[in-house]
């Protein structure tokens, strides 16, 4: 082979590997340009907007009272969300109810009003008494519950039957008025109890029928009282005056022994964090000085009988500041 056909050899190789790298160059090129319009052209997923609506979650029966661990806030799709539900910012359901009208604008200030509080809607509702099964998911509602402070109202109801019974106005008259005036969910009770003589049950029937659906201790006694003076007879308003007198009295000793106890709570909670507190103190500035407490089997047995003794004290306190009334 002649030294010309190499030089045309090497020529030609060298032509074939720069048109391989330029072809290269120029797909890769083309894929990058095209990977836009591919992203372009793919669907976009739009977010629609959510509030936060307080649910149950877990199944509440009817004389279930509140706790932490029965509601709690869930994402809810802000279309869904109906003015008598409960939210962590109300006015969002209150303008949602004014394209709906007065009525839906009505019951979205009620519902507001009923959660209104200084520690926000999910803590005022704590202590409320379920009157209406709420299943598991299931958003929370004013009608289906009994407010912590709706037993005080109850008092005032029975101060108008008393008045009523007074001036000469049969029972069933007291009762409707108490239907008319009252706030709910005591209206709506009070005018159960209205349908329910109207068909034919005594009075103290339907106050049991009462307080299956509100299982208070108020409703329980107005039961009693009544079940008893149709029994026996009597004077009925002395009865009932002497029932809203002792129910006064009861709330007011609740809130004297709460406001009483709010210290003892108070220093149990520090006290209680005191030690674990210290210990972890001192844990972070003198590593060396607590290693024998969890490397010696010795300081094993003293953590467990402090733990113990923590454990017996939290408890005793416990039991001293939880008042049942």
């Amino acid at each position: 082979m002649g030294p010309m056909r190499v030089v045309i050899l090497i020529v030609a190789l060298v032509a074939a590997v720069v048109a391989a790298l330029l072809v290269r160059n120029m797909t890769k090129s083309a894929q990058v340009k095209a990977q836009p319009s591919i992203v372009a052209s793919a669907p976009q997923v739009i977010e629609k907007p959510t509030a936060r609506v307080l649910v149950a979650k877990r199944d509440l029966t009817v004389g279930t009272r509140l706790g932490e661990t029965d509601i709690g806030w869930q994402a809810w799709p802000l279309e869904g969300v109906q003015p008598t539900y409960i939210t962590d910012d109300p006015a969002a359901a209150a303008k949602l109810a004014q394209p709906a009208g007065k009525a839906a604008a009505k019951l979205a200030q009620a519902a507001t009003d009923a959660v209104s509080g200084p520690a926000g809607p999910m803590v005022a509702m704590l202590g409320s008494v379920v009157r209406e099964t709420i299943y598991a998911g299931e958003p929370i509602v004013q009608r289906k519950l009994v407010h912590a402070g709706a037993a005080g109202v109850i008092p005032n109801a029975i101060d108008i039957v008393t008045r009523g019974i007074k001036s000469g106005l049969p029972i069933q008259e007291c009762l409707k008025v108490i239907a008319r005036e009252s706030p709910a969910p005591i209206n709506t009770e009070f005018q159960r109890l209205v349908e329910n003589m109207s068909v034919g049950l005594s009075i103290d029937q339907g106050l049991e029928k009462m307080y299956e659906r509100m299982p208070t201790s108020e409703v329980r006694f107005l039961a009693i009282v009544m079940a008893i003076q149709s029994k026996t007879g009597g004077n009925l308003a002395e009865a009932l005056g002497n029932l809203t007198t002792v129910l006064r009295a009861r709330k007011l000793m609740r809130e004297k022994v709460k406001a009483m106890s709010g210290e003892a709570v108070a220093s149990a909670f520090i006290i209680g964090s005191l030690p674990p507190g210290i210990m972890a103190l001192v844990s972070v500035s003198s590593p060396g000085y607590m290693a024998p407490l969890f490397q010696d089997p010795r300081g094993h047995m003293f953590l467990l009988g402090g733990a113990l003794w923590m454990a017996t004290g939290i408890f005793v306190m416990r039991r001293m500041i939880n008042f049942k009334l």
